[in-house]
Parts: C-alpha cells; structure tokens; sequence
C-alpha cells in the first residue's frame, strides 16, 4: 500500500447504534445535511475528525485507509501537516534554484532527506 494523498474528514459516529457506526463527509454541504440529520435523530453522536490516507487499490480505485481520529479538526490537520512536511520539504528543494558548481544539488539534498526519513523510521517491538 502507498497513500497517493492524505485528507481530513469529518466524521459523524452513532454511539447507541451497534457498530458504532460512522459515516465521514467529502464536502462541508454534505456534513451540514449530515449534522441535521444526527440532531434530529434520536440517537447520539460525536462529531470527530478523521485522517485517512488515500491509496490505490491496483483495480482503479482509491480508497481511504483510516490513519486516526481527532476530536479536535485542527489537531486531524497537524498531524496530516506533519506526515507530509518531509515531502514538502523534498520537493522544495528539488524545485530550488540551480546550484553553483561545486555546491550539493537541490535534488541530491531532496534524496538525502527522504532517505534519512526513510531509514530512521521503525516500528519499535515491545
């Protein structure tokens, strides 16, 4: 699996239905029609801020893979800030001016940082 892009949705769960059921939104017209739904619903819900990585599924589709929940929607965003910044990061200095001879590249820069990122990270084994 390879996220292609990552999004914050946010995301209604039905807390007195079995399953906890959730259903996330693509635009703030469908949440708001969603919201009033919930409201005039006897059951209750929370409001949270979902982070999903988009990927494809090798048949055409891209598919949302959840990477967490937030309660708060600027908390979703900093996190997913956070996951991209090394990719930032990379593609500013590829995209950065030509170097003076002798002076390491933008691009060789760029693979130096993804790599880095890449080789320190782990899953640590308890």
């Amino acid at each position: 699996m390879r996220f292609e892009y990552f999004e914050v949705r946010p995301t209604i769960y039905y807390i007195d239905i079995p399953g906890n059921t959730a259903q996330s939104y693509l635009s703030v017209a469908d949440l708001e029609i969603g919201l009033a739904d919930a409201k005039a619903s006897p059951d209750a819900f929370d409001l949270t801020w979902k982070l999903v990585g988009i990927y494809n599924d090798g048949e055409g589709r891209h598919l949302p893979f959840e990477i967490g929940d937030y309660e708060v929607q600027s908390q979703a965003e900093e996190v997913m800030r956070a996951i991209i910044a090394t990719m930032k990061a990379a593609r500013d200095l590829i995209n950065s001016p030509v170097d003076v001879k002798g002076v390491i590249s933008g691009p060789k820069l760029a693979a130096d940082l993804l790599t880095s990122t890449i080789e320190r990270s782990k899953v640590v084994a308890s």
